[in-house]
C-alpha cells in the first residue's frame, strides 16, 4: 500500500480574515471559538475584535490568549471582558497588563483576578488603578502585589483600601509603604496594622503617621515600634500615644530612649508602664523623669527597680508605701541619709536586712529610734557597725534593747564607748569581747542580770582602775568564771 504525504492541519477560518474582517463580525459569529482559534489569531487581529463580540468568546477560549495578544486589547476590550474571562486568563498574562488596560478594568473584574494574577501586575499598572478599583481589592489580591508594585501606588488610592484587607498586607509590602502613602490613610486603617506590619515599616514612614493615626494603633500593634521611630516623631506625635499603648511598647526599645526624650512623656503615660519596662530604664533615665512621675507610681511598679535603679530615685517625692516595696536585693542602692523619719520607718525587716555596712553611716538618731523592734533587730552587723559613734551615743536604752547579739558583737568599742548600755539585753552584753567591754564606760548602769551576762573571756578587757573601783557588792556577784578573767593588779 503506497502512503501519501502527510497533510498540514487545517488553519482555522478566523486567522484567514483581514482586522477589518474581523472587526465586522458580530458577537454570535464568536460565541463557539476555541482555544486553537484563538491561538491562530495575530496581536492586529485580536485588536480589530469588537468589544461586544470579544465579550462571547467563551473563557476556555480566551484562555489561550498569549502575552502579545492580551497586549494588543484596547481599553474598550479590556472594560468589555467578563469576569469569567478574565478570572481564565492565564496568571501570567497580567504581566503584559499595560496602564491605560489596568484603569479600565472595574471592580468586578479585579473582584475575579486571582492572586497569582496580582502578583504578576507591573508597577505601572498598578499605579494606574484608581481609589475606587483599589477599594474593590480584597485581602488576597492586594496581599498579593508585588512590594515594588505597591510602592508605585499613589497614596490616594491606597487610601480606598478598606482596613480588613490593609491588614493583609504582608511585612515587605509594609516596609516599602512610602510616607506618602501612610500621610493618605484614614486612622481606621492604620489601626488594621499589626505589630509585624509596625515593626516593617520604615522609620521614615512610621514617623509620618500623624497624631490621630498614631492613636488608632491597637496597643498590640504599638508593639512594633522602635525607638528610632520614637526618636524620629515629634513630641505632640509622642504624646498622642495612650496609656494603653505607653504599657505594650517593648522594654528594650524604652531603654534605648535618651533621658531627655523619655521624661517628656505624661504621668499618664508613665504610670501605665509595666514592670517589666520600668526594670528596663537605664539610672540616667531614672534620674531624668520627673519626681512627680515616680511618686505617682503604685508600690508594685517600684518594686522593679534594681539597685542602681534606686539608686537615682528622687527620695523626696516617694511615698513611704512605695519605699516599702522595694526589693531587699535592690537596698544596697537606697540612700538612707535622705530619707524623713516617716519613710525610713516604712522599710521592711526584710529590706533592712540586705542593707550594707555604710548605708547607716549618715542616718540620723530619731530615724533610727523610729524603727520598731524588729525592723531594728533586722539590721545587718556590719550597717549596725557603720552607724557612727556619735549618733549611737544618741540612740536610748530603749532603742538599744532591740539590739541582737549579733549587731552587739560587732559594735565598735567607739561606738560603746559612749552608748547606753543599760538598754542591752543580756544576750546582748553576753556577745561582748574584751576589746568592746573595756570601752564601756557605764558599766555601773547594768543591773545583776546584765552584769552576770557578761562573758569570762571579757573581763579581761577591763581596766584594773575600773575593777579595784567596784564596791564590794560588785565582786559578790561576779560568777567564778567572770572572777578568774579579772585582770591582774599591775
Amino acid at each position: 500500500m503506497q502512503i501519501g504525504p502527510t497533510s498540514a492541519p487545517a488553519v482555522p477560518p478566523l486567522a484567514l480574515l483581514s482586522p477589518t474582517q474581523i472587526a465586522a463580525l458580530p458577537a454570535g459569529a464568536l460565541a463557539a471559538l476555541t482555544a486553537r482559534d484563538i491561538s491562530a489569531l495575530g496581536p492586529a487581529q485580536v485588536a480589530a475584535v469588537a468589544p461586544e463580540a470579544i465579550s462571547a468568546i467563551p473563557p476556555r477560549a480566551l484562555s489561550a490568549l498569549s502575552a502579545p495578544q492580551f497586549a494588543a486589547l484596547g481599553t474598550a476590550q479590556i472594560a468589555a471582558l467578563r469576569p469569567a474571562q478574565l478570572a481564565a486568563l492565564q496568571p501570567t498574562r497580567m504581566a503584559a497588563l499595560a496602564p491605560q488596560q489596568a484603569a479600565a478594568l472595574s471592580g468586578a473584574q479585579l473582584a475575579a483576578l486571582s492572586a497569582q494574577a496580582f502578583a504578576n501586575l507591573r508597577p505601572d499598572a498598578v499605579a494606574a488603578l484608581t481609589a475606587a478599583q483599589v477599594g474593590a481589592l480584597g485581602r488576597t489580591q492586594l496581599g498579593a502585589i508585588q512590594p515594588v508594585a505597591l510602592a508605585a501606588l499613589p497614596g490616594g488610592q491606597l487610601a480606598g483600601v478598606s482596613p480588613s484587607a490593609f491588614a493583609a498586607l504582608s511585612m515587605a509590602q509594609a516596609a516599602i509603604l512610602q510616607p506618602q502613602q501612610l500621610d493618605a490613610l484614614r486612622p481606621d486603617q492604620v489601626g488594621a496594622l499589626n505589630a509585624g506590619q509596625v515593626a516593617a515599616l520604615a522609620t521614615v514612614s512610621a514617623a509620618s503617621l500623624d497624631e490621630a493615626q498614631l492613636a488608632a494603633l491597637s496597643p498590640a500593634a504599638t508593639a512594633g515600634l522602635a525607638a528610632e521611630d520614637l526618636l524620629a516623631m515629634t513630641p505632640q506625635q509622642r504624646a498622642a500615644l495612650s496609656p494603653q499603648q505607653m504599657a505594650a511598647l517593648r522594654p528594650r526599645v524604652l531603654a534605648a530612649l535618651p533621658p531627655p526624650l523619655l521624661a517628656e512623656f505624661s504621668q499618664a503615660q508613665f504610670t501605665a508602664l509595666p514592670r517589666t519596662s520600668l526594670a528596663a530604664l537605664t539610672p540616667a533615665q531614672v534620674a531624668g523623669m520627673p519626681a512627680a512621675h515616680w511618686g505617682a507610681l503604685a508600690p508594685a511598679q517600684i518594686s522593679a527597680l534594681g539597685a542602681a535603679q534606686v539608686a537615682a530615685l528622687p527620695l523626696a517625692a516617694m511615698q513611704p508605701a512605695q519605699l516599702g516595696a522595694i526589693m531587699p536585693a535592690a537596698m544596697p542602692g537606697l540612700a538612707l541619709p535622705a530619707l524623713t523619719p516617716p519613710q525610713f520607718a516604712a522599710l521592711t525587716p526584710a529590706q533592712l536586712s540586705g542593707l550594707r555596712g555604710v548605708q547607716l553611716a549618715g542616718v540620723s538618731a530619731p530615724a533610727l529610734e523610729g524603727l520598731a523592734p524588729a525592723q531594728f533587730a533586722a539590721l545587718p552587723r556590719v550597717a549596725v557597725a557603720g552607724i557612727p559613734p556619735d549618733v549611737f551615743a544618741a540612740l536610748t536604752p530603749t532603742r538599744l534593747a532591740a539590739l541582737t547579739a549579733s549587731q552587739a558583737g560587732g559594735l565598735t568599742p567607739a561606738q560603746l564607748a559612749g552608748a547606753a548600755v543599760s538598754g542591752l539585753q543580756p544576750r546582748a552584753i553576753a556577745a561582748l569581747s574584751a576589746a568592746q567591754l573595756g570601752a564601756v564606760t557605764g558599766l555601773d548602769t547594768l543591773s545583776p542580770a546584765q552584769f552576770a551576762a557578761i562573758a569570762p573571756r571579757a573581763m579581761g578587757g577591763l581596766a584594773v582602775a575600773t575593777t579595784s573601783a567596784w564596791p564590794p557588792a560588785r565582786i559578790a556577784a561576779l560568777t567564778p568564771g567572770q572572777f578568774a578573767q579579772l585582770p591582774p593588779a599591775s
